[in-house]
C-alpha cells in the first residue's frame, strides 16, 4: 500500500512540473513584458522612451539623450546604456498607464505614458 501511494505521489509531483510550462511561454511572457513598455514613459521632464522590444532612449533634456538597449523579464528590466559594459537591474511593474521603477537608491519612481 506504502508503495502505490509513494508512486502516485511521484506521478503527481511529475505532472506538476510538466505542466509549469516550457520554454516558449517563458519567451512569450518576455515579449509581453517588452512590447507592454513600448512608447514614451515620463516622470517631470525625464522620459524613457522605448522604441521596440530591444532598444530604447533615456531623454534628460534636449542635449541630454543616452540610447540603451533592454530587456525586461521576471519584474526586472536590465538595461545597457550606449558605452557601458554592466548593465542596470531595475526592479519595475506596469499597472495601467504608470511605469514604476525601483531606483538604485531603492526608492519607486512613477513614470506615467504619454
Amino acid at each position: 500500500m506504502k508503495k502505490i501511494i509513494a508512486l502516485a505521489c511521484a506521478a503527481l509531483s511529475i505532472a506538476a512540473l510538466a505542466s509549469c510550462g516550457g520554454s516558449s511561454s517563458n519567451t512569450g511572457s518576455s515579449e509581453a513584458s517588452s512590447n507592454s513598455l513600448i512608447g514614451q514613459w515620463a516622470h517631470d521632464s525625464y522620459v524613457y522612451d522605448f522604441t521596440d522590444a530591444t532598444n530604447g532612449k533615456y531623454i534628460v533634456s534636449e542635449s541630454t539623450v543616452m540610447d540603451f538597449t533592454y530587456e525586461a523579464k521576471n519584474d526586472t528590466l536590465s538595461i545597457l546604456y550606449t558605452g557601458n559594459t554592466d548593465p542596470m537591474k531595475l526592479a519595475y511593474k506596469i499597472q495601467g498607464n504608470e511605469l514604476t521603477v525601483t531606483d538604485s537608491f531603492g526608492s519607486d519612481v512613477v513614470y506615467t505614458k504619454k
